[in-house]
């Protein structure tokens, strides 16, 4: 992707004797800058579809204005990872959740019609969320709160697009961070739900840290497809347990006024269930990983499959148990290096299982393996 020129770029300044020492050593080095060009071109481009604008005109609308934005840019990079992605095809799946397309061999989600659908009915309250985000100024916290569960060295280097997306209310992709206007939390009064656009924030902050780290301190890619798995599960993982916390949460997600939360907090409950069998098919599947034959499309449909897929589950249950009986030092030195997870893992679970805990243990010759597996 070529380098575009950066535009609304805020720096927030924070007085260094209220940050914790991590944070006084990398605050500085960060830069997170903001863009919302496509969030506002979207919303131009829906005022022309509330007026029934006809599909030719709206289609060259959306490609002149919506299309060359760097939101979506970020979204076209983020999506390509998952599936082979075209331009045209965005502009097709955007109509099909309006409702004003009906091919039948393209499947929109439901909470994507649902968020497109709602932000059409509601374009003067989705104009007011986004001058609102504007002066929330939530930048800042969010990096704080990132740099808080990441060690030492810890850079924060990122472009954060506000997007008009309907398929993931957040994204991390190549220093990018998007985060979906269409799909923000609201309390239940109707207004944003500031603390959890915050999280949000943090969460894919965080990701932009470890990716950082992992580049700086392993010798190839973070995103070795050979070790993507057990990335995964410490990158999801650590954001689960230290950010989203939705063991505490998942309860009074339940009546969130976004689908994907309370499907977030339906998936919670039933991964509770299915704890020794998620542990089973990890197991087998980084087996698979280091051999080179779990592909991108068999991840994403076995881990990464609904809201919160089961490596958001497990990788929560890795990390509690590491930070509970090893310590927190220990677990966020996975930050610089993901591949110590099992044997980690292995250590405390064999400490828990002294108490009588039943915890799972992984196969010490496939922790070993990780270990020193070459990126």
């Amino acid at each position: 992707m070529k380098k575009i020129p950066l535009f609304l770029i805020l720096f927030v300044l924070f007085p260094l004797s209220f940050l914790t020492g991590t944070e006084r050593r990398s605050l500085p080095y960060s830069q997170v800058t903001l863009d919302f060009s496509m969030a506002e071109r979207s919303i131009e481009w829906l005022e022309e579809v509330a007026q029934n604008q006809p599909i030719p005109l709206l289609k060259e609308k959306f490609r002149r204005d919506v299309l060359p934005t760097e939101g979506y840019r970020a979204i076209s990079l983020h999506y390509s990872q998952i599936d082979p992605y075209k331009r045209e095809e965005f502009f097709h799946f955007v109509l099909k959740a309006l409702g004003k397309e009906a091919d039948p061999n393209r499947v929109v989600p439901e909470n994507a019609r649902i968020a497109w659908q709602d932000a059409l009915r509601n374009l003067p309250r989705l104009r007011q969320d986004l001058a609102e985000l504007k002066t929330l100024n939530l930048k800042g916290k969010a990096m704080i709160w990132a740099l808080e569960y990441l060690p030492p060295g810890a850079r924060l280097k990122s472009r954060l697009h506000i997007v008009a997306y309907g398929l993931f209310r957040g994204f991390t992709v190549n220093g990018h961070n998007g985060f979906d206007l269409l799909q923000l939390p609201r309390r239940s009064d109707g207004s944003l739900d500031a603390a959890g656009i915050l999280r949000s924030f943090a969460h894919s902050l965080h990701h932009t840290g470890l990716d950082y780290l992992c580049s700086k301190y392993m010798k190839n890619s973070a995103f070795s497809q050979k070790t993507i798995l057990p990335y995964g599960l410490v990158a999801e993982g650590m954001t689960s347990f230290f950010i989203d916390q939705l063991d505490r949460r998942y309860a009074t997600l339940r009546g969130s006024n976004l689908l994907s939360l309370r499907e977030a907090a339906a998936e919670w409950e039933r991964n509770l269930s299915r704890t020794q069998e998620l542990f089973r098919m990890a197991e087998a599947d980084i087996r698979l990983n280091l051999a080179g034959g779990l592909s991108p499309v068999l991840f994403s449909s076995r881990w990464l499959n609904g809201t919160k897929g089961p490596l958001y589950y497990l990788g929560y249950v890795m990390i509690e148990l590491i930070d509970r009986e090893l310590g927190r030092e220990t677990v966020l030195s996975l930050a610089n290096d993901y591949r110590p997870l099992l044997r980690l893992y292995n250590q405390a679970a064999r400490k828990a299982k002294k108490r009588g805990e039943n915890v799972f243990l992984f196969d010490n010759g496939l922790a070993d393996a990780l270990c020193s597996s070459k990126n």
